[in-house]
């Protein structure tokens, strides 16, 4: 080999080495002279150099001088050697470190892509889980809702089917009581039909003449009453025109003189008494009028009544007569179901009632008819006093409105007169503001003058102040004095315009007293004037209020007639419809009262199945929230335990394991939905035979029911319910207890080494917490890989009807469980442990 060779192989291992130099191991170190075959270490720097020195032409010694004819002595050679031989030795060296750092690269990036894919199919795994359990539970819960619906449907239909045939049994067991209860109310009706005619008779002829005589009293007083209050209105209308009219003419005593004014007052009397006299004529030919008219239609109105009283009868008799047929006719096809007891029974209640209705009738009509006589007499009375206001207020209107457009028209005169003065005012207060800024330019020309003057003599001082030596000092006092004088200037000009304003504004308050004073004096006059025009109006508006009031009072005495004459006919026809209606009440209410407790047992046995279902919905929902909180701690332990690929198989494990118990939950949901409705069918078939029926317990706290009805549960028989295998630590975690929970009793237990004593070690709401932690599958489970005496220590800690349903269940199995078994006391104090 020769020195070129040498050189190059050199390079690679050092390149090698040192891009391996992290990867070298720390007790690697250079073979020793020992190691090398007894050949001494040859110092590197050394050699190169005497090899730069044969051939510093880049070439090999052999193309220069050849090796047996070289100087190199015996311990070059060695050199040389020992050199290869070190060069060899590292070349292997860094090899093997290179292969052992790609073997470490590979086994890191196989074990990432295994942790990546193993997360991957764990993702997965989880999200094809949580949407299957998901799918899962929607269609159960749309199943059951669907179920649930169809279930109420068909339960309101044989509801309804049932009040049906309960109804026409009703009607049938009572049609003898209502022929009879008809018989005897068709005795009664007659009877009474003809004494209530006799006295109704009676009781309306001495109405017509306590009405008549009332309606003479009232006619009478009315028209005393109208008489005075038309007298006093007249009386107070003429004293209102003799102090008007002496109001009036007092301003005229100066220019007709005194015997003017007597020939007016004479006048005025005279036309007065004229007045009065027609008053008292129109009166009294009204009065007597109103009597004649009302002696008139009492006549008629009480043949009127003789006709209409006849006429009743007849009808009455005929209704008698049809409602006696159809009674008999319906009556012979049911007379014969009829008990004695019942119908003397019902015949002295019918009386007894029928009695005091008609009691109740008649005080109730002549109360009626006395409270509508004695309002219509008082609404007359209202209406006419209510007249003579509406009058009297219109004419104080009318007064008032003419009033008032006289005062617009004169505030309109006034506001034009306003407008005159306030633009001559304006003018006025122009040309003063004209020669206000004339003035306010001058001082403001002579302010200005001034402060060039000052300014002036500042910029003199200033320069002065400049020449100066103590030029600092005189600066500061032309500033300061410059400053003052601006200032003085500032409150010379404010000094000024406040002036300035306030003689302005003084002017403006002094312009505008003066025209609201000439307004006040023009308003004074007008509102005279107004008076006068109104107070010559006032005398014509009383006549015509006077005129319109007998008018209203002729209309509303007619009025009033016609409505009583209707009152009193209306009165009778309900009378006569309240006789025909009680008879029928009476009949329908029997009816009504089955139908109503028909109605009531129908109600209160849906009210019971609705809440037997509303229990069931809860319960399910109840397992719905316990299946969520078991698939949220398996995918809480997954996480927990996917460091590996062993943890990754032990959660696919369980995986399938929570699958088959979702089966077993699905295959008893359909069983639960198949006895809730066998449960409702009896129900319903115990409330279509009248008796109270006491509903099943469904869903009254466990998730089994009530198993009293349940021959068969085979839903703990499936194949898929397999002992849960469990990790090897499991006995070292239940040999050293640690919770804070376990006391010095529960090592003592632990240690004595059987189930029933390490069960026993624990208090007894441990146990029961623990339990109510598992489902029922996964407490048969623990139950059915425990000893028979630890089995029988865990059954009495749970409560029924659970109790009912593991130990029915745990007869299937019956043993202790088999060798080579997950014992279920450990999985049991490790979840004790653990919390889970």
């Amino acid at each position: 080999m020769n020195t070129k060779d040498i050189v190059g192989q050199e390079e690679v291992v050092n390149a090698s080495a040192h891009a391996n130099d992290e990867q070298a191991p720390e007790s690697y170190a250079a073979p020793s002279p020992e190691e090398s075959d007894g050949v001494d270490s040859v110092d590197l720097a050394d050699l190169e150099e005497q090899l730069a020195e044969s051939g510093d032409d880049g070439q090999s010694p052999k193309a220069s001088v050849p090796v047996k004819d070289s100087d190199l002595s015996q311990r070059q050679l060695q050199a040389v050697v020992a050199f290869t031989s070190e060069l060899k030795s590292r070349e292997e060296f860094a090899l093997q470190n290179l292969r052992q750092g790609l073997l470490r690269t590979e086994q890191e990036a196989a074990t990432q892509r295994l942790n990546e894919r193993l997360q991957q199919e764990e993702t997965a795994s989880k999200s094809r889980l949580a949407r299957r359990i998901k799918a899962e539970l929607a269609e159960s819960e749309r199943r059951q809702q669907r179920q649930l619906q169809l279930e109420r449907m068909q339960a309101k239909t044989r509801h309804a089917e049932r009040l049906a045939a309960e109804k026409k049994l009703a009607a049938e067991r009572e049609g003898e009581t209502r022929k009879r209860e008809a018989d005897d109310a068709e005795k009664r009706l007659a009877s009474n039909l003809e004494a209530e005619r006799l006295a109704a008779e009676q009781r309306l002829a001495e109405a017509f003449r306590a009405e008549e005589t009332r309606a003479q009293h009232r006619l009478s007083s009315a028209l005393a009453d109208e008489e005075n209050l038309a007298r006093e209105r007249l009386d107070t209308a003429l004293r209102n025109e003799d102090a008007a009219a002496e109001r009036r003419y007092r301003q005229q005593i100066s220019e007709e003189g005194r015997m003017a004014e007597q020939r007016r007052k004479a006048q005025l009397v005279a036309e007065a008494e004229a007045s009065k006299q027609r008053l008292a004529a129109a009166l009294a030919a009204e009065e007597k009028a109103a009597a004649e008219r009302l002696a008139d239609e009492l006549r008629a109105e009480a043949e009127a009544a003789d006709e209409r009283a006849a006429c009743d009868r007849a009808r009455e008799q005929a209704e008698v007569d049809c409602w006696r047929q159809a009674y008999e006719t319906k009556a012979d096809a049911e007379r014969q179901e009829r008990a004695a007891k019942a119908q003397t029974a019902e015949k002295a209640s019918y009386d007894e009632r029928l009695a005091a209705r008609l009691a109740d009738e008649e005080a109730a009509a002549a109360e009626r008819l006395t409270i509508a006589l004695a309002k219509e007499a008082e609404d007359a009375k209202m209406r006419h006093e209510q007249s003579l206001k509406d009058e009297e207020a219109a004419a104080v209107i009318r007064a008032e409105d003419r009033r008032l457009a006289e005062v617009e028209q004169s505030k309109l005169r006034l506001a034009r007169q306003l407008a005159d003065e306030a633009e001559a005012s304006q003018l006025r207060t122009e040309q003063a503001m004209e020669q206000e800024e004339a003035q306010a330019q001058l001082r403001a020309k002579e302010i200005a003058l001034c402060e060039n003057i000052i300014v002036s003599m500042l910029r003199d001082r200033l320069i002065q102040a400049e020449i100066e030596p103590a030029g600092n000092r005189a600066k500061l006092r032309a500033a300061m004095e410059a400053k003052a004088a601006e200032e003085r200037l500032e409150q010379a000009v404010q000094f000024e315009e406040e002036a300035a304003s306030a003689r302005l504004r003084e002017q403006l308050i002094s312009e505008e007293r003066a025209a609201e004073e000439r307004l006040a004096e023009t308003l004074i006059q007008e509102a005279k004037v107004a008076e006068a025009r109104v107070n010559a109006t006032i005398g014509q508006e009383n006549a015509e209020a006077e005129q319109r009031l007998q008018e209203a009072l002729r209309h509303e005495a007619e009025a009033a007639r016609i409505r009583h004459h209707q009152a009193m006919k209306q009165e009778e026809d309900a009378a006569r419809q309240r006789a025909v209606a009680r008879a029928q009440q009476e009949v329908a209410e029997a009816n009504r009262r089955k139908e109503l407790r028909g109605k009531q047992e129908a109600i209160a046995a849906k009210h019971r199945l609705e809440d037997s279902l509303a229990r069931e919905e809860m319960e399910a929902k109840r397992r719905q929230a316990e299946l969520e909180a078991i698939e949220q701690a398996d995918m809480l332990k997954l996480e927990q335990e996917t460091s590996s690929a062993e943890a990754f198989a032990a959660e696919m494990r369980k995986v399938k394991r929570l699958e088959a118990e979702q089966k077993i939950i699905a295959e008893y949901e359909q069983r639960r939905q198949t006895l809730l409705k066998k449960r409702e069918q009896q129900a319903l078939a115990a409330v279509a035979d009248t008796k109270p029926a006491k509903m099943p317990d469904i869903g009254t706290g466990n998730s089994f029911g009530d198993l009293s009805l349940r021959p068969e549960p085979k839903f703990f028989d499936t194949p898929d319910i397999t002992p849960r295998p469990q990790p090897q630590v499991v006995a070292r975690s239940v040999a050293v207890p640690h919770a804070a929970s376990i006391s010095k009793a529960a090592a003592e237990g632990f240690a004595s080494g059987g189930e029933l004593a390490r069960l026993k070690a624990f208090t007894a709401d441990d146990i029961q917490r623990q339990l109510s932690r598992y489902t029922p599958a996964e407490t048969l489970s623990i139950l059915t890989r425990c000893t028979v005496p630890a089995r029988q220590y865990l059954l009495d800690h749970i409560a029924q009807p659970m109790h009912s349903a593991m130990v029915y269940a745990l007869e299937q199995n019956a043993g202790d469980p088999s060798p080579g078994v997950n014992s279920g006391v450990d999985d049991f104090i490790l979840g004790l442990q653990t919390g889970g």
